[in-house]
């Protein structure tokens, strides 16, 4: 069975997802813009950044089908047009897992 958020996700075209209002200045005091979809919450983040970071809490945000900001649960989060509880959820942004065994559960 898929994860609930992994199944929201599924249904969201990253790629044809505008950002709202893009003419409009839609920056915060945080200096992050309106991002079109915001991963929040993860149990862990893990990247695969040079420091190969871990960040339990924390969100990764969405903006014209890109990563646009990646934080830990200190960060201030973007406002986001659409927002996925990832709560007890493996969130690994840039990382495509194209090995799998659905059929194994």
């Amino acid at each position: 069975m898929v994860p609930s958020c992994m199944s929201e996700l599924y249904k969201t075209d990253l790629m044809s997802s505008p950002a709202a209002n893009p003419s409009n200045d839609d920056t915060q005091a945080s200096g992050q813009g309106l991002a079109d979809l915001l991963i929040a919450n993860a149990g862990l983040v893990a990247t695969v950044d040079a420091g190969r970071r871990e960040l339990p809490g924390g969100w990764v945000a969405i903006t014209d089908g890109l990563i646009s900001g990646v934080g830990s649960s200190r960060d201030a989060a973007p406002e986001a047009v659409r927002v996925v509880d990832a709560t007890d959820q493996l969130v690994t942004p840039g990382l495509v897992n194209t090995h799998h065994h659905l059929y194994q559960n």
